[in-house]
């Protein structure tokens, strides 16, 4: 952060080492991901869900780089703890490798999630964090703004070769939450 003239250097820990994992490239479920994140920031209920929401957003856009080192908590000076803000966010769908997620819902069987499912998911295992009165019109909310990306992404010059294989799985996923 710039402050006063200067620069402060703020704490980052990643999934993998507020979990306990030593595991390179371990596998995790988000239930237990969610559940460890509220254990620890500040706000459960913002990180939480920007959590879920930043998932089907990689979902929809083709990233499925979600290993337990691209998620990582921010610690500020005053002892405050956050949800870090996104990072190593690619097309990773053009990689030849073909990246898989090691992040899953526990709920998913060899396809998207069941957004319904996920929202009853977290209501069971965080009920006062993120009952499904919070999850599911956040969820309905973001799949309406996740419609528009590909003109979005038009209109900031993202290459067509990006832009035109995801408007499927895009269109897929805004109409599943």
């Amino acid at each position: 952060q710039r402050a006063d003239g200067g620069v402060v250097r703020l704490g980052m820990e990643s999934a993998y080492s507020f979990m306990g994992v030593v595991e390179p490239g371990a596998r995790l479920a988000f239930e237990d991901l969610c559940a460890q994140l509220a254990d620890v920031v500040h706000d459960p209920r913002r990180d939480v869900l920007e959590l879920l929401l930043r998932d089907a957003a990689a979902l929809a856009l083709g990233n499925p780089d979600n290993h337990g080192r691209n998620t990582s908590l921010l610690k500020h000076v005053d002892g405050r703890v956050e949800l870090s803000p996104v990072y190593d966010f690619a097309p990773m769908f053009l990689d030849p490798d073909l990246i898989t997620r090691q992040t899953r819902w526990r709920s998913e069987r060899g396809g998207p999630p069941d957004w319904n499912d996920v929202a009853t998911g977290l209501a069971e295992h965080l009920p006062s964090i993120l009952p499904r009165e919070v999850s599911a019109p956040a969820l309905r909310a973001f799949g309406e703004r996740l419609a528009a990306a590909p003109a979005l992404m038009r209109d900031l010059g993202v290459d067509d070769d990006v832009i035109d294989p995801r408007t499927p799985h895009i269109r897929a996923t805004s109409a599943a939450l």
